[in-house]
């Protein structure tokens, strides 16, 4: 029956759930409030707190599931603390076996239940923590009727801590503490014909974003065709049937039958394409402006009839409780207004430009009990007849799913538009096509500031790609390292991405996001590695934030002069400096001590000389900043500070190198061997560019690194048994080395292997085998910003006083035959502008420089030709060797005669 004009659809009840869990199973949900006692010396198993707790001990309430930290008072509490919790048994259990569950414990635990210890949960010293895991414990007894106690001893090592993940609960039957990841695994295994999201299926998982710069809000769109607006913890899919029984959707294709790429090669507007067999279907997605200073997600929809009569098709609109990232969310209400608005969770919105749905289905996905659950609603729709099924009696999972349903007509092609948004009096009465041109404007004006000559459309695509998905994920100035996974603001990622933006022109982006920073300050002069928008420190110590937050403020100022600033967050430079001074003084080796540092980079009771690197390179830029004010005394204080953490670094790293028999830098005293000095070390060239740069030792480390985790895998870096996308910061140091052979590897490996083929989107972590999103956020904008300044200083790149210009120029980027270089590059010394183009054995150079305090012009080779000639502004110029020849700031023309010793790598 057709249903029209819904009022009302999913009055979601408890009905079903007490009937069900009064009359099968034994259940207790033990979410809610719990009493809650730090114990930071861990006194209470001593004086016997699982028993009684003593009455001069004081209590708090802290809700479960959640971290302790959302709590104001215990945001920076690490340690043990207890949980208490009376419950009610309503009926005894009898001989029936009784669970209790978790979903998750950060980090281990002891559980008692009415004084009687059922057993210890995780090892830190085996690194076994209950963060991400489930624990389901089998009670050794039942329960009787009445009040009983239950008490959990939480042990949290670093970061977040306590019982934070559902489900909570003692229960007879353990399908009831399923994850609902678990869930919809094991449905899909019962029901595989369902049209399923990627990640389910095993198709891979990953995703890319689309918005509007600097704003808040951005959508996340699946490889296969779902969209995800926002904070939504849902996401839509659109699906096709034919006349003929034909289904069209992405979920029903495997990868290679999809085609993905965005809008002329580079703009964040990705378009998937597929066909059926009388049809082709193309979507776009993008984000415009609404009313109110909201934001608009535009699903548009191209369906084009290839063959030669009328057809009738059936589009169906999903609304399914699986997040993009690989998840399971929530939907709790879900219906369709007289106006055909579909409002979900009460403050969501969808449209479609075909107005009311003649059709709407409802299912929940997944109920208690397991074995009554009905799968996925496409079952129910897209691959039998949409059933209609008005009310449901939920179970509190929140894994509730609708359906809507058009019938149209198509002769030759027609689109169909779906608008997501946060607003109801949003009005979507506007010009799509305009609309869009506008946004195709917009971002072309802010991303082409810059314009990059390189003879590899991919590179050049993946350039201006990744300097928009930079810009989509920041909030306002506050740069995010990405949509979802990573929506806080990191000192570390944005030091990497304020660098990037900088390069690109946005020096007003730059100016904001450095006095933002400066309010991520603690009393002590500690930079908060991790903070959120109110500025609450978030995570643990990790001491590279000090010399970044400084670095980011020196960066701004080389690129805009502003003495201004710099003197009106002096006292915020200062703190700092006398901040790094004071960790230096507790360690033994009077280095940095040890720290979280960079997650992946190991132990946090190691040392890590990647702390060490940036805290220099923070020391310098303050040095600098001091002389450009006038504040010679600081700069006196600061030179002392530098000479002292470069000398004992220098003297530890040279100690190591005698006594333990290696050659090369490695990631700290306590690790010798492992990845991590790959990436640990790679601060020291970029960004850093430290006075080290031509020392032996630094050579030869990252000779061993290449061959020892990138030669191997042809480009890919292998890091802790994964590929990160960090060789973007490789590939930057190998094109300031010189070395454009293996800058060009490293780039054409990720080119090739994409984490979302066609959009140029990179995530954190990839499987090794795979090349799937193993972890992480995507588009990563630490990656994004790395590969962007990666191609950039392959172009040129500032050393000191001087600007180096080609040296990570590929010679199969000059084999080629096309022109290569950069249009209004930003740089220390003004803007930069340079063509060349190999014709026969010579390379004839093209260039207009800014020469704001530049002092000297390096010109610079690939290492398999030799320079046997050269002209400088039509006049013989002798100042050349092997492949570098040194220039004076005023030339315009160069013409270099070059003997080619042989091919690349």
């Amino acid at each position: 029956m057709v249903v029209r004009n819904l009022l009302f659809v999913l009055v979601f009840l408890l009905i079903l759930l007490l009937s069900y869990l009064n009359s099968q199973v034994f259940y207790i949900d033990l979410s809610g409030d719990w009493k809650f006692v730090p114990d930071p010396d861990d006194i209470g198993l001593r004086e016997g707190w699982f028993e009684r707790l003593p009455d001069r001990v004081s209590y708090c309430v802290v809700s479960v599931p959640d971290f302790w930290e959302s709590n104001e008072e215990l945001r920076n509490y690490d340690g043990v603390a207890w949980y208490f919790k009376d419950f009610i048994v309503s009926r005894g259990s009898s001989d029936e076996a009784l669970f209790i569950g978790f979903g998750g414990v950060d980090d281990e635990f002891d559980i008692w239940i009415d004084s009687y210890y059922i057993g210890h949960f995780g090892d830190r010293d085996r690194g076994v923590s209950y963060y991400n895991r489930k624990a389901v414990i089998k009670l050794p007894f039942g329960l009787t009727s009445g009040k009983h106690k239950l008490v959990v001893r939480v042990k949290d090592w670093l970061g977040g801590g306590g019982i934070h993940k559902s489900p909570v609960c003692v229960t007879s039957d353990t399908t009831i503490l399923y994850t609902k990841e678990e869930r919809i695994k094991k449905l899909h295994k019962m029901f595989p014909e369902a049209l399923w999201p990627y990640w389910v299926s095993g198709k891979g998982r990953a995703w890319t974003v689309v918005g509007l710069p600097n704003r808040d809000k951005e959508g996340l769109v699946s490889i296969d065709g779902s969209v995800q607006w926002n904070k939504w913890k849902w996401s839509s899919s659109v699906w096709i049937k034919s006349d003929d029984g034909e289904i069209l959707a992405p979920e029903s294709c495997n990868q290679e039958e999809i085609e993905w790429r965005l809008v002329e090669g580079y703009l964040p507007i990705p378009v998937l394409k597929f066909s059926g067999k009388d049809f082709k279907i193309k979507k776009e997605y993008f984000v415009v402006g609404g009313k109110r200073s909201d934001e608009i997600l535009v699903e548009r929809i191209t369906i084009e009839n290839c063959s030669d009569r009328l057809r009738n098709l059936r589009l169906f609109l999903a609304v399914r409780p699986y997040t993009v990232t690989g998840s399971v969310g929530r939907i709790d209400t879900i219906f369709c207004n007289e106006s055909g608005e579909i409002i979900i969770n009460n403050n969501s919105k969808i449209f479609c430009s075909l107005g009311v749905p003649e059709i709407a289905s409802f299912i929940p996905v997944s109920v208690l009990p397991f074995g009554e659950s009905k799968g996925d609603i496409s079952l129910y729709s897209i691959l039998s007849e949409a059933v209609e099924e008005n009310h449901i009696f939920d179970d509190k999972l929140g894994m509730n799913s609708g359906v809507f349903v058009w019938d149209f007509k198509v002769k030759d092609a027609i689109d169909i538009v779906i608008y997501y948004s946060h607003e109801f009096e949003v009005d979507f009465d506007f010009n799509v096509v305009k609309k869009r041109s506008k946004v195709i404007d917009e971002w072309q004006h802010i991303l082409r500031k810059t314009i990059i000559k390189v003879p590899d459309e991919d590179i050049k695509n993946a350039y201006y790609a990744s300097l928009a998905y930079i810009l989509i994920n920041a909030d306002g100035y506050l740069p995010h390292p990405g949509p979802w996974v990573y929506d806080n603001a990191y000192f570390r990622d944005s030091a990497y991405i304020l660098t990037t933006l900088l390069y690109n022109g946005h020096i007003d982006f730059a100016r904001e996001t450095v006095k933002t920073f400066m309010k991520a300050q603690g009393e002590s002069g500690e930079f908060f590695p991790i903070f959120d928008r109110s500025y609450r420190e978030i995570g643990v110590n990790e001491w590279d934030s000090q010399g970044q937050g400084i670095y980011m403020f020196g960066k701004y100022f080389c690129f805009s002069l502003d003495t201004q600033l710099v003197r009106t967050y002096w006292d915020n430079i200062m703190k700092a400096v006398i901040f790094v001074d004071s960790l230096i003084q507790e360690d033994e080796y009077g280095i940095l001590p040890p720290s979280w540092s960079a997650e992946d980079l190991g132990s946090p009771e190691w040392h890590h000389f990647w702390d060490d690197f940036w805290c220099m390179i923070g020391l310098r830029n303050a040095l600098n900043l001091a002389k450009a004010v006038g504040f010679y005394d600081d700069a006196e204080r600061i030179g002392i500070i530098y000479k002292k953490l470069d000398e004992n670094l220098w003297a530890l790293i040279k100690d190591l190198i005698e006594e333990k028999g290696i050659k090369w830098i490695p990631n700290g005293p306590e690790d010798l061997h492992g990845s991590s000095m790959a990436r640990g070390t790679s601060p020291l060239i970029y960004p850093g560019l430290m006075s080290y740069y031509d020392l032996d030792i630094v050579k030869v480390s990252f000779d061993y690194y290449w061959e020892k985790w990138v030669s191997s895998y042809n480009g890919a870096y292998l890091h802790q048994g994964k590929f990160w996308l960090y060789a973007f910061e490789l590939a930057d140091c190998y094109a300031r080395l010189g070395q454009s052979d293996r800058f060009l590897k490293i780039i054409q490996w990720h080119i090739d292997n994409q984490t979302f083929p066609g959009v140029y989107a990179w995530g954190e972590q990839l499987n090794e085998e795979t090349f799937n999103l193993e972890a992480g956020d995507m588009p990563h904008a630490w990656v994004a910003a790395d590969f962007v300044a990666s191609i950039r200083d392959a172009l040129f790149f500032e050393r000191g006083d001087t600007l180096v210009i080609g040296a990570g120029i590929p010679w199969e980027w000059y084999r080629k035959g096309k022109e290569i270089g950069i249009e209004n590059g930003y740089s220390i010394f003004g803007r930069v502008n340079f063509d060349t183009k190999l014709k026969g054995n010579k390379i004839k150079w093209k260039l207009n420089i800014g020469d704001k305090s530049l002092k000297g012009i390096i010109l610079k080779v690939p290492d398999c030709v030799t320079i046997k000639r050269a002209k400088v502004n039509g006049s013989n110029w002798t100042d050349f060797k092997g492949n570098f020849v040194r220039l004076p700031i005023s030339s315009k023309n160069v013409v270099i005669t070059i003997d080619e010793k042989g091919g690349i790598e």
